[in-house]
């Protein structure tokens, strides 16, 4: 069951990160930073959840 719940999670990670580079083009770059930030920062979390 948790490769199903790692599967959503980078979908939604993935998901996020695209909403991000769709910002950027809509020279949103401000909000685009912040979204990249919040992407990595809950990616950073899981990593230290996982050890």
């Amino acid at each position: 069951m948790k490769n199903d719940n790692d599967l959503v999670t980078n979908l939604f990670l993935f998901g996020l990160l695209l909403f991000g580079t769709v910002l950027v083009f809509f020279k949103q770059i401000e909000a685009a930073i912040y979204t990249n930030m919040l992407v990595i920062a809950i990616r950073v979390l899981l990593l230290q959840e996982d050890k």
